[in-house]
């Protein structure tokens, strides 16, 4: 990793106390994507096993961890996940479930919309909030859902939005959602979608400076068309930096970044503030 990291454009790395914990829990989930840096999918059996689950729980119990990352595949087919996240909710750790939304439209999980609101009710009480990475299309058919949940919402990756979607019905109703207040909007990894991004970067924004984020999607995995199954996909050569100074000249407004990258992520995440 480190040969990779070396050639990459990216800012140093200073040590700090260790705040966040990211456990990956599973490598089992009902979708294979190409760009799962961990090559999950239906046919993995791999799991953390009972021993190490023990470990991690005393470390929880012992270490100042404030956050817990659950990742995967999906995180909620390991057998213990609520076991795991109710032992560090009772710890007073903030958890983070990286929730495929389509795993709540397996077979026997019933309506996704239903679903959606179910999950919220059953983590509002935990401070969480519900991120989601989709495509326009199911993005518009949540959007009734997504606006009435007891928790935040985060729409990743630009919502899906570039400028040539700009202009359709569906995406003038993601953008009213976030001019609403109802959903943050993620302005991270412009390489995903479809260039130019201007005009959404700015629509999206202008819709409610109090609800964008940035994220620089490091360390920029895809996973490559070709590659054998334990075949590890080379990190993307991406210039957070570049795109986000890029980003910055595009909105053109101090205050709206300010807000995207210091106010709104200590409101949603509960960053303590910065010190001078």
């Amino acid at each position: 990793t480190l040969p990779l990291l070396n050639a990459l454009n990216f800012p140093s790395l200073r040590r700090g106390p260790v705040e966040a914990l990211q456990v990956n829990l599973t490598y089992r989930c009902n979708q294979r994507c190409l760009h799962c840096h961990v090559n999950a999918g239906p046919t993995r059996t791999e799991s953390m096993t009972d021993a190490s689950l023990a470990l991690l729980l005393q470390v929880l119990d012992t270490h100042p961890v404030q956050t817990l990352d659950l990742t995967g595949g999906a995180p909620e087919l390991h057998p213990r996940f609520r076991e795991l996240v109710n032992h560090a909710r009772r710890a007073g750790i903030r958890v983070i479930d990286r929730c495929n939304l389509s795993i709540l439209s397996e077979p026997g999980q019933g309506d996704l919309a239903a679903h959606v609101r179910e999950l919220a009710a059953r983590v509002a009480p935990f401070g969480w909030h519900l991120q989601v990475l989709a495509q326009i299309p199911a993005l518009t058919a949540l959007l009734s859902t997504l606006s009435q949940l007891p928790i935040p919402v985060v729409l990743d990756h630009f919502a899906s939005v570039n400028d040539a979607a700009l202009d359709s019905a569906d995406a003038g109703a993601i953008v009213r959602l976030v001019g609403s207040g109802h959903a943050y909007v993620k302005l991270s990894a412009p390489y995903r979608l479809p260039a130019p991004l201007t005009a959404s970067a700015r629509a999206l924004a202008q819709a409610n400076p109090q609800r964008i984020l940035w994220g620089s999607d490091w360390p920029h995995t895809q996973r490559e068309p070709m590659r054998a199954r334990l075949e590890v996909s080379r990190f993307q050569t991406v210039d957070a930096a570049a795109n986000l100074r890029t980003l910055a000249e595009t909105l053109g407004d101090t205050a709206a970044v300010q807000a995207m990258l210091v106010t709104n992520p200590a409101q949603l995440y509960g960053f303590a503030p910065a010190k001078a």
